[in-house]
């Protein structure tokens, strides 16, 4: 389930990203064809906050699932911070601390199609 969600995540808030600037007249498809310092500067800088999203998103899944919840809660008894709520916490202050996006979103602005 993270695995997916991260790609989720990757590919849609890149994309978004590479929208951004551009009319509604263009495509997806043309925009994933823009230049490749582009690409570059805008899809491996939103893997980082992908990841957090990612796993929040996947374990909020399992979450929901009991036997899981409960394997999971076993296996974080005795570990400091690992459990599900600490965990829920910190992940998303990862994602909003990273300086990805103001990059992306540089990168999506000044290097034009």
């Amino acid at each position: 389930m993270v695995v997916l969600s991260i790609a989720f995540f990757w590919y849609s808030s890149s994309e978004f990203i590479l929208y951004l600037p551009n009319d509604s007249t263009v495509s997806f498809r043309e925009i994933s064809a823009g230049y490749d310092l582009q690409m570059i500067f805008v899809t491996i800088p939103m893997f980082f906050p992908s990841l957090a999203w990612g796993m929040v998103l996947g374990d909020a899944i399992m979450w929901l699932v009991p036997p899981a919840r409960r394997i999971f809660e076993q296996e974080a008894q005795g570990h400091k911070g690992s459990s599900f709520k600490e965990v829920m916490s910190g992940l998303p202050k990862f994602a909003f601390a990273v300086i990805a996006i103001p990059i992306a979103l540089f990168a999506s602005y000044q290097i034009r199609l």
